[in-house]
C-alpha cells in the first residue's frame, strides 16, 4: 500500500492500477493516516471511471442534463415546476455523488435527512419520483446501471391522510357570497358542481366544451389521460347553466385567460382569501363534495371514477364512508360492470 503513495511538497498523491491502466490524483491531504484511508476510495474511483468512461455523470450535471434535454417534453409545466423544487431540496444530500455511486444506502440516507429537515412522506415520495426520473435519463446515457429510487419500498413512506372534513352546501354558498369578485364565485361554483380539479379548471379551454352533447373532454388533466366529463345526471347537469354564463366570455379559456389578473396566483390567493375570510373549506374539498353529494343522489361508484379521473377504483372508495348502510349498497348495487365501455 505504502507504494502507492507520494508527495507532492507536502500533500500525499496516489497511484494506482485498474485493468492495466496507471491511475494518479491528489488525495487532498499531509496526513499518512488519512492518505491512507482515502486511497482505497480514490481505488474505487478511478475503477468506476474505467468503467463508465465519458458517460460518467455527477449529479448536477444529471440534473441538468435531465433538466436541459428530457423534462421539457416529457412532463407538463406544473410538474416541471415540482421536480424544480425536488431538486433544489435534495440537492445538498446528492451533490457529493456520481450517479453510478447513488445506491439503495444513499437514498435511505436522504430519507432520513428530508423527515429530520421536516419533510412529509408525501414530499419524500415526491422527491423520490423527481430522483428517479433524473436516474432513468442517466440510464439511457449509460451513467449508472440502477435506478435505486425507483427500486425503493414506498410502503414505508405512505402518506397518513386525515379524514375529509366535508362542507355543507350552507357553507359553499356563503363562501361564493363572499368571493372576491364574481368570476372566483363561478369558478367555486363550477368546481362543486363538476368535480373537476383547480387547474382543470383553470385551464379548461372552450372549444372542450361540448354543450349540444352535454360533454367537457379535459386534456390537461393530473394522469396526462385525456376524460371526458358528461354534463348530466346528479349534480353535473347543474354545472350546464354556470358553464353557458362563463361562455360568454372573449378568451379562450372558459373561466378567463391565463393573464387575467383575477386568476393571477389563484391558488396561493385563495388560501389567502380563505384565511382572511373566515372560510374553513380548501378548494379542492370542493372535489370531495361533489363525489359524496353525487352518491348520495343515486350516483355509482364506478361512474364517479370516471368522472374524477381516477386510476383505481380504491381511491373512490374512499367516499363510501360518507354515505348511510342503504346509499353504500345503491352506490356499488347500480353500478355497471367497470369493464363495459
Amino acid at each position: 500500500m505504502a507504494g502507492n503513495l507520494y508527495k507532492r511538497g507536502k500533500i500525499f498523491w496516489a497511484r494506482v492500477q485498474v485493468a492495466g491502466k496507471e491511475y494518479r490524483g491528489s488525495l487532498q491531504t499531509s496526513n499518512r493516516a488519512e492518505a491512507l484511508k482515502r486511497i482505497e476510495k480514490f481505488r474505487e474511483d478511478a475503477g468506476r471511471a474505467k468503467f463508465y468512461g465519458a458517460q460518467r455523470m455527477t449529479w448536477k450535471e444529471a440534473v441538468t442534463h435531465y433538466a436541459g434535454n428530457v423534462m421539457p417534453a416529457a412532463v407538463t409545466d406544473s410538474t416541471a415546476k415540482r421536480y424544480r423544487v425536488s431538486f433544489r431540496m435534495v440537492e445538498p444530500h446528492l451533490t457529493p455523488y456520481h450517479l453510478d455511486e447513488i445506491g439503495p444506502r444513499q437514498i435511505t440516507a436522504l430519507i432520513a435527512a428530508r423527515r429530520k429537515e421536516g419533510a412529509s412522506n408525501a414530499t419524500i415520495n415526491r422527491d423520490l419520483t423527481a430522483i428517479s426520473r433524473v436516474m432513468a435519463a442517466g440510464l439511457g446515457e449509460g451513467a449508472n446501471l440502477h435506478n435505486p429510487a425507483k427500486d425503493y419500498d414506498r410502503s414505508m413512506n405512505r402518506e397518513k391522510r386525515d379524514p375529509i372534513d366535508l362542507p355543507s352546501w350552507e357553507e359553499v354558498a356563503a363562501a361564493i357570497a363572499k368571493a372576491p369578485t364574481p368570476l372566483w364565485g363561478q369558478i367555486m361554483d363550477f368546481a362543486s358542481k363538476s368535480g373537476m380539479r383547480e387547474g382543470e379548471i383553470l385551464s379548461l379551454e372552450k372549444r372542450r366544451v361540448d354543450l349540444a352533447r352535454r360533454a367537457v373532454t379535459l386534456s390537461k388533466t393530473k394522469g396526462r389521460r385525456l376524460r371526458v366529463v358528461p354534463l348530466t345526471g346528479p349534480l353535473l347537469a347543474d354545472a350546464v347553466p354556470i358553464l353557458e354564463a362563463a361562455m360568454t366570455r372573449g378568451e379562450s379559456l372558459v373561466f378567463g385567460h391565463k393573464k387575467d389578473k383575477e386568476l393571477k396566483n389563484f391558488p396561493s390567493r385563495y388560501a389567502a382569501w380563505r384565511t382572511k375570510n373566515g372560510v374553513r373549506f380548501k378548494f379542492h374539498d370542493l372535489r370531495h363534495l361533489f363525489a359524496v353529494t353525487y352518491l348520495t343522489r343515486g350516483g355509482n361508484i364506478y361512474d364517479l371514477q370516471r368522472i374524477l379521473g381516477h386510476g383505481s377504483i380504491k381511491t373512490t372508495e374512499i367516499y363510501l364512508d360518507y354515505l348511510t348502510p342503504d346509499e353504500r349498497r345503491a352506490a356499488m348495487g347500480t353500478a355497471q360492470n367497470p369493464a363495459q365501455p
